[in-house]
């Protein structure tokens, strides 16, 4: 039975083969179908069924090659791709435009066209995907949380349903998008979560540079490494993932202490303007609804990047002080990190989780309230 995919993912697949065609360098639209199915280290038989009935329309062509690559499910020449995978593997390798390349990024991950999971593992960190957090960790840190939630541990069973790791590809490639705006926070043996919120600032929490009384700020700014893109362990047995950056000039722009909301502006050296890739996240003003979703991307544990998701977690906003609460996953190392709505726009700071019996509960600064004291810095 043929693979099943979604007619619009089809049609971006298709698009993007048709646009490379008609760009082609080759000489002819086929020698473009050819090539790529040359590169796919696909077994002559499969060549030789498709590559003969090619006739020049981009479209057409683009279309036949992916009902061909659909109805024939593993690439016998390499078993840990779908012949779909190896195809979209090698278009990759032409190094289409960012969008594209997200978007058939999120395809291959989205309907697991890669069937060796070390494989994808490393497809994802080279593409800075996202993957699923594991288990939830049920520890308490962070500052302590006045839970104003459901009070029974039944009725709080209510907000723990489990979500399917990819609900659709849009929803992944959004996710990949933003999680170029996060960084993890790395102050020694400890660390936190951040994320780009204009072109030279990082909003995180103001307890991931200062939990206790006897720490210092400044002294905390002064040896903190901001690295973004950490998709992976690393490279080397030594050398970490990731682009790395150091704090520089008023390295504290802002800050607001743990008795109130909890966050610190910090600003980095401007060598992060060089990275087109390294963008600011959108920041969402507005209350989100009871109920509703609320996902994170941050570094639980001090680990590579992660994504909890929850459609919905949120189980109340209290506007008055400021927050909202939740049970969306997340662990030591979260400290800071951007919580998402399914527009994907930041609405609130993730900055402490309480361990029950049933579970965790979590707390968040809201959005709308940190951003009144930091406009200012923005534009």
């Amino acid at each position: 039975m043929p693979l099943q995919m979604k007619s619009d993912h089809k049609d971006a697949i298709v698009d993007i083969l048709a646009t490379r065609a008609s760009l082609a360098l080759l000489g002819t639209e086929q020698a473009f179908f050819q090539n790529l199915i040359a590169s796919a280290n696909l077994p002559v038989e499969y060549v030789r069924a498709v590559s003969g009935g090619f006739l020049g329309n981009a479209d057409y062509d683009a279309r036949r090659l992916l009902d061909f690559a659909l109805g024939t499910k593993v690439n016998a020449n390499d078993t840990k791709f779908t012949v779909l995978g190896s195809l979209i593997i090698a278009l990759l390798k032409q190094k289409p435009s960012p969008d594209d390349a997200r978007t058939l990024v999120a395809i291959l991950v989205g309907y697991q066209l890669v069937l060796d999971q070390p494989t994808l593992q490393s497809i994802a960190a080279q593409y800075m995907v996202p993957l699923p957090a594991g288990a939830e960790a049920t520890a308490t840190y962070g500052p302590t949380i006045d839970w104003l939630g459901p009070a029974s541990d039944v009725e709080l069973q209510g907000f723990f349903r489990p979500e399917p790791p990819w609900l659709d590809v849009g929803f992944l490639k959004r996710a990949m998008r933003r999680a170029a705006s996060v960084c993890r926070v790395e102050l020694g043996a400890k660390s936190g979560t951040g994320f780009l919120v204009a072109p030279t600032l990082v909003l995180t929490n103001f307890h991931v540079l200062k939990e206790k009384a006897d720490e210092d700020l400044q002294s905390s700014a002064n040896k903190t490494l901001l690295r973004f893109g950490a998709f992976s362990l690393a490279k080397g047995d030594d050398e970490e993932t990731g682009r790395s950056f150091k704090l520089a000039g008023e390295k504290i722009v802002a800050q607001s202490p743990i008795p109130e909301l909890d966050f610190v502006l910090l600003r980095v050296e401007d060598k992060i303007l060089k990275e087109e890739s390294i963008q600011p996240a959108p920041l969402e003003q507005g209350v989100p609804a009871s109920k509703s979703a609320l996902n994170i991307l941050h570094h639980p544990g001090g680990d590579v990047m992660k994504l909890s998701l929850s459609g919905n977690g949120i189980t109340g906003v209290y506007q008055d002080k400021g927050i909202i609460q939740y049970v969306t996953a997340a662990a030591g190392g979260s400290s800071g990190s951007p919580c998402f709505d399914d527009d994907w726009k930041v609405v609130a700071l993730h900055h402490a989780q309480k361990a029950r019996s049933f579970g965790s509960i979590r707390e968040g600064i809201l959005m709308g309230s940190i951003h009144e004291r930091i406009k200012q810095y923005l534009s």
